[in-house]
Formats: C-alpha cells, structure tokens, sequence
C-alpha cells in the first residue's frame, strides 16, 4: 500500500498528522516527544532531532510495558521522510511485536509480519505476537 510521503517540519507537525490518522491506543505528546502507547502493551518515544536548517532525523525507541514497568526493547533512526512511513507500518499491523520462547526465557522482538508469516510452522511455534 503506497501512502503520500509525508516530511514533518518538527514533532508538533508530526503529532498532528497522526492524530488524524485511527491510531491504535493513544497518543500524547510531552514536550518534544510523542508517546504513543499501543494496545499490546508497547510504547513508542518518538522524537524529530534537527540536526541543521536542512537535516532532520527522526528517533524512535520502544519499550515493554511489563508488570507497570517499561523495558526498553530497541531503538531506530528513520530518516525525516522515513518516520512516518514506519508509523503507519505498526499502525496498520505491516511492523509487530512477538514474544519468542527459548529455553533462556522470552524474548520480544519487532519484526515485519511478511518474514512472521514465511516461516514454518515448527519455527512459528515459537513464537507468539504480541
């Protein structure tokens, strides 16, 4: 699915973009920063660093809400025209989290739904999203 490509000038540009989107959970913004806490449990930090007149780099970071503490799991860097891209990819379900079992514990991984559902049912079993 093609969408436009949309460039935030900052955060605040990026915030009202998104809430005319139909965003899963809820959205807030604190400063520079958006929060957006998704149904299963992740939460996004999402930042746009301006870096010059001409260079900005968006920045986002997730965390596992678990037992009512978060657990930073990863972080990326989408490029400006980038960031919105990737929302849009966890909004509509193309980026999920999964919960892998091993026998050192769980593990939850983000990963693009296309590589979960190529994999075998064995290797799937393993597996669990979030």
């Amino acid at each position: 699915m093609s969408r436009e490509n949309f460039i935030p000038k900052d955060i605040t540009d990026l915030y009202e973009k998104l809430k005319k989107e139909n965003l899963k959970g809820e959205l807030s913004k604190e400063n520079d920063l958006l929060i957006w806490k998704l149904p299963n449990h992740i939460i996004l930090k999402i930042a746009i660093n301006i870096i010059s007149d001409l260079l900005h780099e968006g920045y986002i970071d997730t965390y596992y809400l678990k037992n009512g503490r978060e657990q930073n799991l990863t972080h990326w860097h989408p490029a400006d025209d980038e960031i919105y891209e990737d929302l849009m990819d966890i909004n509509e379900g193309r980026t999920i989290w999964v919960k892998k079992r091993t026998i050192w514990g769980e593990w939850i991984m983000i990963m693009d739904k296309k590589e979960y559902e190529a994999m075998s049912d064995k290797r799937k079993s393993k597996y669990s999203i979030l």
